[in-house]
This record gives C-alpha cells, sequence and structure tokens, in this order.
C-alpha cells in the first residue's frame, strides 16, 4: 500500500510540472554541454558549479533511508561519475589558465594558519583577532545588550571569564534564548507547538515516514497512547471495583448491624462460660485426684487377670468331661423314671393290699 502511495504522489508531482511548464512558470533547465564544446576558461567556470550541485544534490539522496540498497547504489554511481567528470573539467581548466593551482580531492596535512607563542596569555591572543571579528563581536554584544537589558548575568559571573574554554564549541540554552529575544522579535513558537507542527509535516509528507526521526516519533506517539490506553484501562477497573464495593456496603453493613445485635447476648453466655469454669476446674481437680487410686485398683485388677484366667482355662478343661458326664446322666434318666414309675406302682398294689 505505502509503495502505490508513492507511485500516485510521483504520478501527480509529475502532472503538476507539466501544467506549470505548459503555463510558463517553469522552464526547462539547459542541460551541460561537452567538455569538448567548451574551449574558454569562462565556459568551463561557469559549469563546474553546476556538476557541485548535483553531486550534493545525490549525497542528499543516498542519505535517505525510505530508498532501496539498489536506489542507494545507483546514486553512489552518479557521484562517482560526476566526481570524474568534475576532475575532467579541472583539467582542462588548468590546461587554458595555468595560474590555477586548485587541486581536488587531495589529502593534505593540518597546517595552523596562525603560530602563537606558546607561553603568550589568553588576554593578548584575544586582542590579535582581525577587525572583522571584532566588528561581529561588537555587532552581537550590542544585539544583546539591547535585547536583553531585562535579563543580565549577576556580575561576579561575567567578570570571572573562563579563557581556556573560548575554543570550545557554542552551546545555547533554547529556553533563555527564547526569553532573550522576546523582547526584540516578538513571541517565539513553543517547544510544545513546535513539536505539534513537526509532527504535523511528518504525517503530512509521505516520503518522511520511513526516517530514524519520523520512526522515533511514531514510536513515541504509540507509546504514549498505549500508556494513555493502559491507564484508561486500569481507571476503569479501578472505578468498577469501587462500585462493586459501595454495592456491597449496605449489606456489610447491615450483616454488622446484626453481629452487633449479637454482640449483648454472646457477652452473657461467655460470662455464664466464666462463672462455671471455677466450679468445672474443682470437679477437673476432684477428678484428678481419684486417678492415682484408680490407677492403683486398675493394676491390681490386672495382676489379678493371669490367674483369672488360668481358673478359666482349667474350667474350660473340666467342661467337655462334664459335658460328657452330663449326657450319660441324661441316657440314664429315661431307665431311672421308669424304675421309678414301677417302684411307685407296686407301692400303691402293696398298700391296696393291706388295706383289704
Amino acid at each position: 500500500m505505502a509503495r502505490n502511495e508513492e507511485k500516485q504522489y510521483g504520478r501527480l508531482n509529475r502532472l503538476w510540472i507539466q501544467k506549470q511548464r505548459e503555463e510558463g512558470r517553469i522552464k526547462d533547465v539547459q542541460r551541460r554541454p561537452k567538455l569538448s564544446t567548451l574551449n574558454s576558461v569562462t565556459a568551463v567556470r561557469k559549469w563546474m558549479p553546476n556538476i557541485k550541485d548535483e553531486i550534493e544534490y545525490y549525497l542528499q539522496q543516498s542519505q535517505l533511508s525510505h530508498y532501496p540498497e539498489r536506489k542507494i547504489a545507483e546514486f553512489k554511481l552518479h557521484i562517482e561519475e560526476l566526481e570524474r567528470e568534475y576532475k575532467r573539467f579541472l583539467n582542462k581548466l588548468r590546461a587554458l589558465d595555468p595560474s590555477h593551482k586548485h587541486h581536488p580531492w587531495t589529502p593534505r596535512a593540518y597546517a595552523k594558519r596562525r603560530q602563537d607563542a606558546p607561553d603568550a596569555p589568553y588576554e593578548k591572543r584575544l586582542r590579535t583577532l582581525g577587525p572583522a571579528v571584532l566588528t561581529s563581536q561588537t555587532d552581537v554584544g550590542e544585539e544583546e545588550q539591547c535585547c536583553s537589558a531585562s535579563v543580565q548575568p549577576p556580575p561576579e559571573r561575567r567578570a570571572n571569564v573562563d579563557l581556556p574554554d573560548q575554543d570550545q564549541p557554542l552551546a545555547f540554552d533554547r529556553t533563555k534564548l527564547s526569553v532573550v529575544v522576546a523582547g526584540c522579535r516578538g513571541p517565539l513558537v513553543g517547544t510544545q507547538q513546535t513539536e505539534s507542527l513537526a509532527q504535523l509535516l511528518f504525517s503530512g509528507l509521505p516520503n518522511l515516514h520511513s526516517s530514524p526521526l519520523a520512526q522515533a516519533r511514531a514510536a513515541q506517539r504509540l507509546s504514549t497512547e498505549e500508556t494513555g490506553k493502559t491507564e484508561k484501562e486500569k481507571t476503569s477497573s479501578e472505578t468498577k471495583r469501587a462500585e462493586d464495593v459501595l454495592e456491597k456496603v449496605p449489606s456489610e453493613t447491615k450483616r454488622a448491624e446484626d453481629v452487633l445485635e449479637k454482640v449483648p447476648s454472646e457477652t452473657k453466655r461467655a460470662e455464664d462460660v466464666l462463672e462455671k469454669v471455677p466450679s468445672e476446674t474443682k470437679r477437673a481437680e476432684d477428678v484428678l485426684e481419684k486417678v492415682p487410686s484408680e490407677t492403683k485398683r486398675a493394676e491390681d485388677v490386672l495382676e489379678k487377670v493371669p490367674s483369672e484366667t488360668k481358673r478359666a482355662e482349667d474350667v474350660l478343661e473340666k467342661v467337655p468331661s462334664e459335658t460328657k458326664r452330663a449326657e450319660d446322666v441324661l441316657e440314664k434318666v429315661p431307665s431311672e423314671t421308669k424304675r421309678a414309675e414301677d417302684v411307685l406302682g407296686l407301692g400303691c398294689y402293696s398298700s391296696s393290699d393291706e388295706d383289704s
């Protein structure tokens, strides 16, 4: 989808350029002539800046991140070809003008332009500046004095100038700079407005979507949106939880009231239990006092168990013989009963005879 969008933008751009060319607002750029047709120093010098501009253009295009590797390799080939063409122009310029001594793209050692004494003080070095530099510094000082009259640094800070740091790169504080320049140039755009304008430009230009800065801003925006979404979800969950707690408050309050109503009865019950504690304790003590005697009695009983067990075993051994004896006796019972009946019958007959 992104590639199709770029194609559409390219077609629209070509159509717009064609319309502008037809209306006469854009003139066709004159193409650079061949080196063989240039026979004067002025003609050669005229086209050398054009070659430099093309080299600069291709260098800028090769640094963009949205081009593929194939396209960047083509840009590098164009740059190398332009460098060779520039050297050809330069060689012909030297042939036409022998006084020209410039040699581009040749490495040379660093040479210091100004030779200062090693023990010269820093104040003396400041006095040896050229008139153009002094004039520019004077103009800058007058402008700062005019614009920042209300924002003057304390005198002790201005007096203690750190001269060894004068060769360090300049570092500007944007917040202080906006305050200083506000009196002369009107209100500046704030940091937030600048950020919003940059975001608007990056969102409106399709060729800058894949640049590192645009990707960083997109990642920052996504992280901010995710953080806001997470905070919103957390807030909604906490609100829901608070609503649930509030819904449970009446039932929990009712439950607490019921518990409070039961407190007096439970307290009375606890008091009754505490009143019974001494008597139960006394009873437990009496039981504990009886434990040794009962234990002694149980020991005596246990001592008698073996003898009683032996006695029971002897009795059990006699049971079969006694049982046999009983069975024999029972077998004799009918005969003895018959005999007794016979004896009784004879006794009755004898008594009746005597009576008669």
